[in-house]
């Protein structure tokens, strides 16, 4: 069960570089327009919603309410009226964004005053370039140019950033696309949660075992 985990992470890794850098085509592909980021997207600055839940970034999984997340951020609760306001579907530039990539807003809410917000100014799948903005196509061959900095003092040039030349497939293909990774999720997810079953029975009979 292990190595059927492994072996769809590792699928799902070629799958997405494959198909975000066109090696992988659809039978109904067809040729993809390129635009700057600043052309397909908006930065957002909506602050003043210290009444919104504050939220915080999980990488790989979006933003999660704070107070849910199952480890200690400390924050001054007297600032967040300084904090930025997301919705559903906008995408967040963080701090680590440099290794791996940019977030996604799962809800309403608001973020840390120091990261960036996208808002699509064009109609988008979402799923797609949320895969597309965490691809290692992405942050390898695209983001690279805008990072600045080494170690942990890296940063990212925004004036170079928002001048980053992105795809823009038809929004039939970037649904297509969306849909054919969120498959191979549910097989992950699925895979993942069986092994952790089974660990935990393991688990369980070890445990009698030295009883």
């Amino acid at each position: 069960q292990q190595s059927l985990v492994d072996n769809l992470k590792k699928y799902k890794r070629g799958a997405v570089d494959g198909l975000l850098a066109q090696k992988i085509k659809f039978p109904t592909s067809d040729t993809w327009e390129e635009m700057i980021i600043s052309d397909l997207f908006t930065p957002i600055s909506d602050k003043g919603h210290s009444d919104l839940t504050v939220l915080t970034i999980v990488q790989g999984t979006g933003t999660l309410p704070r107070d849910s997340v199952d480890r200690r951020i400390s924050y001054d609760k007297s600032n967040t009226n300084t904090y930025k306001r997301v919705v559903e579907n906008d995408f967040i530039l963080h701090l680590r964004s440099f290794e791996g990539g940019l977030e996604i807003a799962n809800s309403e809410g608001i973020v840390s005053p120091a990261y960036t917000i996208l808002r699509a100014s064009r109609k988008i799948s979402p799923k797609f370039y949320y895969a597309y903005f965490r691809s290692y196509w992405f942050i390898s061959n695209k983001l690279r140019i805008a990072v600045e900095g080494i170690r942990d003092g890296k940063s990212i040039n925004m004036d170079t950033f928002w001048n980053i030349k992105i795809p823009y497939p038809s929004l039939s293909e970037q649904i297509q696309i969306a849909e054919y990774l969120q498959v191979i999720d549910l097989k992950l997810t699925n895979a993942e949660k069986t092994l952790e079953n089974l660990m935990n029975i393991r688990s369980g009979l070890m445990q009698q075992f030295f009883i």
